[in-house]
């Protein structure tokens, strides 16, 4: 795990300042760099005093310590395997370097777990330090290895609790938005019945029912097409990854359902566009109040 590989795609040798001899892959060097990409596309002069057991040496300002550090971070995560690295470090009580593979497996990654809940978890433990290190990645990794911050003494068991019953309490309110008790949408108004998405039509649909929901206070029930049905499937199945309004409103199920429903003469006549876009802002924003309403009890 050192970057190092003895192996066939081993094609270059790389010298440190005190004579140590790292052996690895053009290719790993070009990935990770411009500079050694640009040497490696330019003919290479003979020169017997480069060459090591029939592999170019190439002399580089670092000791070897230093060296074989460089070349771990230039391993794709996929190499690195670093869930397989935080493992091993537990099972040895490696428990400083479990805590920097943690580190690692959270850098750059936060902004997966929804601001309204980031920003609760920091109201609550604060930006910085082991403890919020501990939540960021038992939010980002709730089924893999949670008990490990825990082991390495960041936070406690209870609070390991109490943070994945606000991530599913957190989902629950999200799904619940999108899919609600006996398909009554509490939260539409009656102005939304006037969508064409909403309405049976008589045979002017060339997009197929949905089946029937309810919306806000209006009597009886309302044919949905099978298109907005689907969008709304679509963002529950979502929402149960991710609950945030942002999901909804843009990407590729908004994009899905757009298209599918500009197929549809009825449906596109009204400036769908226009009226799906006002209509997943509403559900986003629905959506976000759902989740910012849930409190997390850290305790």
């Amino acid at each position: 795990m050192n970057g190092t590989n003895d192996g066939a795609s081993a094609d270059i040798i790389l010298q440190s300042t005190d004579n140590g001899y790292l052996r690895t892959s053009k290719v790993m060097l070009s990935n990770a760099s411009e500079l050694f990409k640009t040497m490696f596309s330019l003919p290479q002069p003979p020169d017997q005093e480069s060459i090591r057991h029939g592999v170019a040496v190439i002399p580089i300002d670092a000791d070897t310590s230093l060296l074989q550090n460089l070349l771990l971070f230039c391993n794709p995560p996929e190499i690195v395997r670093l869930p397989e690295l935080q493992r091993a470090a537990m099972k040895y009580q490696m428990y400083e370097v479990a805590k920097r593979i943690l580190s690692e497996r959270t850098r750059g990654i936060p902004d997966i777990i929804p601001p309204i809940m980031l920003a609760s978890i920091e109201q609550n433990i604060g930006q910085n330090g082991d403890a919020h290190l501990a939540a960021v990645f038992t939010m980002l990794f709730p089924d893999d290895n949670s008990d490990d911050v825990v082991d390495i003494g960041l936070i406690t068991k209870a609070q390991v609790d109490s943070l994945l019953a606000y991530q599913r309490n957190c989902v629950a309110a999200a799904v619940k938005v999108a899919s609600p008790a006996h398909g009554h949408y509490t939260w539409m108004s009656e102005v939304w019945t006037r969508s064409n998405w909403f309405k049976d039509g008589g045979g002017e649909h060339d997009c197929n029912r949905g089946g029937n929901i309810y919306i806000g206070n209006t009597q009886g029930k309302w044919v949905m097409r099978y298109w907005w049905r689907e969008y709304m499937y679509a963002a529950r199945d979502e929402l149960q990854k991710r609950p945030c309004g942002s999901a909804v409103q843009s990407g590729e199920i908004f994009e899905r359902a757009l298209k599918d429903g500009s197929r549809c003469r009825k449906c596109s006549s009204a400036d769908l566009g226009r009226q799906l876009r006002e209509f997943a802002a509403l559900f986003a924003g629905e959506i976000d109040n759902a989740v910012s309403s849930v409190q997390l009890m850290y305790g």
